[in-house]
């Protein structure tokens, strides 16, 4: 896996924890003051909540174009170098397609199809691209 992979695969999960974990942290800091106890301690935990879930958050937002982005690269790549070596062979490219593909159509596959499918990991561990 890849640095941006990997980033994604923890920040995610423990953004969601923080956020389930909110309320009940919430909960326990407003129990203490309306009780006028000490609530020192607890304003503590939930500072650090919020501090964990924010950071979570912002490396989410970075790694997951990272990774998008890694993926798109990969598959223009290998899709660009599948296509370079089968030109020398026509029939291979007929007998894959029922019909020999037009440059229009394996330009439109390079350009919009490998984006789409770069964001499948990304999208998989939670992040999807938005607009």
């Amino acid at each position: 896996m890849r640095g941006s992979s990997v980033a994604l695969t923890v920040s995610v999960p423990l953004e969601a924890a923080a956020t389930l974990a909110l309320p009940g942290v919430a909960g326990v800091v407003l129990d203490a003051v309306l009780a006028g106890r000490p609530a020192g301690w607890a304003v503590g935990g939930l500072a650090a909540l919020l501090a964990v879930g924010a950071a979570a958050s912002a490396v989410a937002a970075a790694a997951g174009p990272a990774c998008t982005a890694a993926g798109t690269v990969a598959l223009r790549g290998s899709l660009l170098r599948r296509v370079l070596w089968l030109r020398p062979f026509p029939s291979a490219v007929e007998r894959l397609c029922g019909e020999r593909p037009g440059p229009g159509d394996l330009t439109a596959r390079l350009v919009g199809a490998a984006a789409d499918a770069g964001a499948a990991r990304a999208a998989r561990l939670g992040r999807r691209r938005r607009w």
